[in-house]
């Protein structure tokens, strides 16, 4: 019987005993989604480094990738075309209207507001009632350097919150704000950045991939026999060879950069790669569209396969030591679109959309249930949901999606939440505790 924590000489991977069969299989459940991850990280990468160089092998699987994935982008996908807004927000000047009404275990609420996008800030207006609390109105703005934050019933405070600045005060320290700062810093950058590739300095990204993939091998294979809708077909294949020491430069470029700079992702990719070694990443291609993409490294070879339909990306499977990891299955008729996804054997998501009426019905781990109706002209997005059913909670309303956008003007005395003292604290929560005492006394 082989002692805990050794490790098979052929594959590098951990040798379990019979007494951790079940951690087993935790951890390779846990390696068969990370793998899936860093496959999807690494291919990305790969893609866009080959897109530097213009050899006709690098062009033709890019061309590949393009036309598999500009399917889902030229209305291929009627729900996808259906909930397309590029046209209402591409100018940043747009509104997302909100109207619920829902219970959440027997308690009721209504929330009504208007979610702006202007240019360069966020603004969210409106009101919230929950059970027998009156209406809450209140304003909030996400801009380059503060979050503000103002509620009527609390006086005339403008609270404000400075996330590119040094905070020095009573809850700044109590709390340590940094990965909140940050988290707030890059949620801004993504969302308002005017150039995606100034995005966290990715010229050094960029950088990075062409040294690391300029002396790539691309070559080709023996040709691939793959089922195709519903047919079985040749397939031009090709290799691409990357070495563990491009791998572990790749990814110490990317560790630096949201979401992968946590100490837990940045652990799990390189424990990963640690396993995998030399990569190389096979690419089968038929009538310019992706067949599949397999990972063969001295971990068990993942295989992603796309098996086509109405569109090559209509169905699509993965398998990771031959045990199916995800499965997307579409149809599409005249009337009627319908799809899901299941990982590792259990259903995740599923919907029916009717092309004619725009009614949709969405099932989330066969549990959760919500129906709505879709309607976008082009100039503004409506869907009414007539219920979302989750468990003991359950919603129904409107989200309208439509151009411009109306901020009103906040003001108020600021309180600068990062900076006060502990006294400022507690008078600001005695005055809070008196507001909601006269609340109370009302009702």
């Amino acid at each position: 019987m082989n002692n805990p924590g050794s490790f098979d000489t052929t594959t590098g991977l951990e040798i379990t005993t019979e007494q951790d069969t079940e951690s087993g299989k935790k951890k390779n459940k846990k390696l068969r989604i990370g793998l899936l991850i860093a496959a999807f990280i690494l291919i990305c990468a790969l893609v866009a480094g080959l897109l530097i160089f213009f050899g006709n092998s690098r062009a033709r699987i890019v061309r590949a990738f393009k036309n598999t994935y500009s399917e889902l982008d030229n209305g291929s996908n009627k729900l996808l075309n259906a909930l397309d807004t590029r046209e209402i927000t591409s100018k940043n000047d747009y509104t997302i209207s909100l109207e619920l009404d829902g219970g959440i275990e027997g308690t009721d609420f209504n929330i009504d507001a208007d979610i702006m996008i202007d240019k360069d800030m966020m603004q969210i207006e409106g009101n919230a009632i929950v059970s027998f609390i009156p209406s809450i109105e209140f304003a909030l703005r996400f801009d380059e350097d503060r979050v503000s934050l103002h509620i009527p019933m609390l006086k005339d405070y403008l609270f404000v919150y400075n996330y590119r600045d040094e905070n020095d005060g009573y809850l700044a320290r109590l709390t340590e704000t940094g990965d909140l700062d940050a988290a707030l810093s890059d949620s801004y950058d993504v969302m308002f950045s005017k150039d995606i590739a100034s995005y966290h300095n990715g010229k050094e990204l960029l950088d990075c991939l062409v040294e690391e993939l300029k002396d790539t091998e691309v070559n080709k294979l023996k040709a691939g026999e793959y089922e195709i809708d519903g047919n079985d077909v040749k397939c031009t294949g090709y290799e691409i060879l990357v070495s563990e020491s491009s791998i572990e430069n790749i990814l110490d470029e990317l560790s630096d950069r949201e979401p992968f700079n946590t100490a837990r992702v940045k652990d799990d990719l390189k424990d990963i790669f640690d396993q995998a070694g030399d990569v190389t990443i096979e690419v089968y291609i038929y009538k310019n569209k992706l067949a599949a993409v397999n990972l063969v490294s001295d971990l068990p070879r993942l295989e992603i396969l796309f098996e086509g339909g109405d569109y090559r990306c209509q169905n699509v499977k993965a398998t990771f030591d031959d045990e199916e990891l995800f499965l997307i299955k579409g149809e599409l008729d005249e009337t009627t679109e319908t799809a899901s996804l299941s990982v590792l054997d259990r259903d995740i998501l599923s919907y029916e959309y009717d092309l004619t009426e725009g009614d949709l019905d969405i099932s989330v781990y066969n549990m959760y249930r919500s129906e709505s109706k879709i309607k976008n002209d082009g100039r503004s997005l409506e869907i009414d949901l007539d219920f979302i059913d989750v468990g003991d909670s359950y919603a129904g309303g409107s989200i309208k999606v439509k151009k411009g956008a109306s901020p009103s003007d906040m003001s108020g005395k600021e309180f600068d939440v990062g900076n006060a003292t502990e006294d400022e604290i507690n008078d600001l929560i005695s005055e809070i505790y008196s507001v909601a005492a006269g609340i109370a006394g009302k009702n």
